[in-house]
């Protein structure tokens, strides 16, 4: 609980500041994450679908430096949709 008023605390100055975080973490650890209980969601797609999530996808921040199985875990998990 300290803890927690400390961070607080210590993200309100950063904020008043303006300086931004180092990192960001949103990982939670316990009884309810362990890895071995972890199963991909796999949706069929075609090999036209994968290549062009992955063509998208390869576009973000957020995707572009995962490794390949890591990559092919998302996609796989992706499901294509189309907007007018």
């Amino acid at each position: 609980m300290e803890d927690e008023k400390i961070l607080q605390s210590i993200n309100r100055a950063r904020a008043r500041l303006s300086i931004p975080r180092a990192a960001v973490s949103a990982e939670a650890y316990g009884i309810f994450n362990k890895k071995e209980d972890f199963k991909a969601k796999k949706i069929p797609k075609s090999e036209d679908q994968m290549n062009r999530i992955k063509a998208r996808i390869l576009q973000s921040f957020l995707f572009h430096n995962l490794d390949s199985t890591d990559l092919n875990i998302v996609i796989d998990a992706m499901e294509e949709r189309k907007f007018e």
